[in-house]
C-alpha cells in the first residue's frame, strides 16, 4: 500500500492556518514582508567563499607591500655633506612608512588564521553559515578595504617624496667638484699670503736691526710699564727683546706670535712665548685679567675688522689702569715709505695717528698720548740758511715744511689708558 500526498491539499491547508493565525493576531504586522525582503537579499548575497577568497587576495596584496620598508633614497654623495642630507631626508620617509607598515603585518598576521579557519569550516559539508559569520566577513572586508586605501595615498606621499629627493639630488650634483674647486681657492689663498722658504727671524735683523738696538730703544717703555697692575702681554713678541726687558725687570709676562721658528727661538732663551693669534689670545683672556697689552710694530699688519676688535677687547681685558701700547709706522712722513714701510712684504696698510684716536676714544679710552720715534737723520733733511735775511727767512720756513712732511719721524707710539 502506497501512501500519496496531495501538495495542493497541503499547500491549501497551509494557506488555511495562515490566515486563521493572521485573522487571530499571531503574525507581527509586517513580518511577511520582512521575510519577502530578506529571501530576496539572500538570493542576492554573494558566496561567502568568493568573499573569503578576496580577503586573502587582498592580504596578499598587503603583504606584498612590504616593499615600502625596504625601499630607501640613495644615501651617497661624492659632494661634501651630500651623504648626510640623503640620509636626513630617508629617515624622515622611512619613519612615514615604519608604522603604517607595523600595522599592516600585525593586522594580516592576526587576520590570517582567521581567514583559514573560517575557510576550513566552510569546505566542511556539515557546516552552517550563520548570519554572525558573514557579518564578521563585512567587516574584515572594510578593515582590509580601509588598509589598503590609506596603502594607496602612502604610495602616493612615498612617489612624491622620492620625486622631491630626486630634485634634491639633481641641486646637489649641480655641486659635484666643490671639493676641487674649494682646493684651488685655498691654493689661490695660499699663494697671495705670505709662506716664505726662509727664515723670518734672519730678515728681523736686517729688517728691525739688532737686539741690542731694539733694547735700548724700548728700555724707557719697559720702566714705565713695570709698575703695570697685571701682567704684560706682549702680542707679536717677534725675537721676544721686549719681553726680556720685561723679564729683565721681574714684570710677569707673555708673548704670543704666529711664526713658529720665533717661538721656538724665544723658548729656547727661556722666554714664556706661545704659538697662535693675538686677536685670538684677547678673547680667551678674562676680563680685568692683564696690566699691559703691546704691540710693536703689529696693527700695520691687521686688517680693518681685526684692528677695531683688538681695540675694543684691549679695553675689557685691561685692568683698571692698565696700558694698551701700539707703535706703527708713522704714514705722515713720506721718508717711511721710501725706507721702511714697503720694505716688509707682510704690511698691509698703515694707520693713521687720527684715525687710531678716534677709534681708541669710540672704545672709552679717555687717556691717549703719542710719542714720535725714529726720526730720520739730519743729514738727509734739507739744509737751513744760516743768515738772518728775509730771503733765507723764507726758505728755511720751506725746508722746515718739507722736513716735516718729507723727513717726519718713521714711527709713531699710542699709549692708552685704562
Amino acid at each position: 500500500m502506497t501512501d500519496t500526498t496531495d501538495l495542493d491539499q497541503v499547500l491549501e491547508e497551509v494557506r488555511a492556518a495562515a490566515e486563521a493565525a493572521r485573522a487571530s493576531g499571531v503574525y507581527p504586522e509586517g513580518l511577511e514582508e520582512a521575510l519577502q525582503s530578506d529571501f530576496a537579499r539572500q538570493l542576492r548575497r554573494p558566496d561567502p567563499r568568493e568573499r573569503i577568497l578576496h580577503l586573502r587576495h587582498e592580504l596578499d596584496r598587503l603583504n606584498a607591500a612590504d616593499h615600502f620598508r625596504r625601499a630607501s633614497a640613495p644615501t651617497t654623495s661624492s659632494v661634501p655633506g651630500g651623504s648626510a642630507a640623503h640620509k636626513a631626508v630617508a629617515k624622515v620617509v622611512g619613519r612615514q612608512i615604519e608604522g603604517l607598515s607595523d600595522r599592516m603585518q600585525e593586522f594580516s598576521q592576526d587576520l590570517l588564521p582567521v581567514i583559514s579557519h573560517v575557510v576550513d569550516g566552510l569546505q566542511d559539508p556539515r557546516s552552517h553559515i550563520h548570519d554572525d559569520i558573514v557579518h564578521e566577513l563585512d567587516s574584515m572586508q572594510d578593515r582590509v578595504a580601509g588598509l589598503q586605501s590609506t596603502l594607496d595615498r602612502l604610495g602616493v606621499t612615498f612617489s612624491e617624496t622620492a620625486s622631491v629627493m630626486a630634485r634634491m639630488l639633481d641641486h646637489l650634483n649641480e655641486l659635484d667638484g666643490i671639493g676641487a674647486r674649494l682646493d684651488r681657492l685655498e691654493e689661490a689663498e695660499r699663494r697671495r699670503g705670505f709662506d716664505p722658504f726662509f727664515d723670518y727671524g734672519a730678515f728681523e735683523d736686517v729688517a728691525r736691526g739688532s737686539s741690542e738696538g731694539i733694547a735700548l730703544e724700548y728700555g724707557d717703555l719697559a720702566d714705565r710699564l713695570a709698575a703695570s697692575p697685571g701682567p704684560v702681554l706682549d702680542i707679536g713678541a717677534g725675537r721676544g727683546e721686549f719681553l726680556q726687558l720685561m723679564a729683565d725687570r721681574g714684570t710677569t709676562c707673555w708673548g704670543i706670535e704666529i711664526d713658529e721658528q720665533l717661538v721656538r727661538a724665544g723658548r729656547e732663551a727661556g722666554l714664556d712665548v706661545r704659538l697662535g693669534d693675538g686677536v685670538e689670545a684677547l678673547r680667551e683672556a678674562s676680563f680685568g685679567s692683564l696690566g699691559a697689552i703691546v704691540l710693536l710694530h703689529v696693527i700695520e699688519h691687521l686688517t680693518v675688522n681685526e684692528l677695531m676688535e683688538l681695540v675694543q677687547l684691549s679695553r675689557d681685558r685691561l685692568a683698571p689702569g692698565g696700558f694698551l701700547v701700539m707703535e706703527t709706522p708713522n704714514p705722515q712722513s713720506l721718508y717711511v715709505f721710501a725706507r721702511a714701510f714697503w720694505l716688509d712684504p707682510t704690511h698691509s696698510k698703515p694707520v693713521h695717528p687720527v684715525y687710531l684716536e678716534f677709534m681708541l676714544r669710540q672704545a672709552g679710552y679717555d687717556h691717549v698720548e703719542y710719542d714720535w720715534t725714529a726720526a730720520p737723520d739730519e743729514s738727509e733733511q734739507l739744509i737751513l740758511p744760516d743768515d738772518d735775511s728775509p730771503l733765507a727767512a723764507v726758505v728755511a720756513e720751506n725746508a722746515r715744511r718739507v722736513n716735516a712732511l718729507v723727513f717726519g719721524a718713521q714711527n709713531y707710539r699710542v699709549v692708552a689708558i685704562r
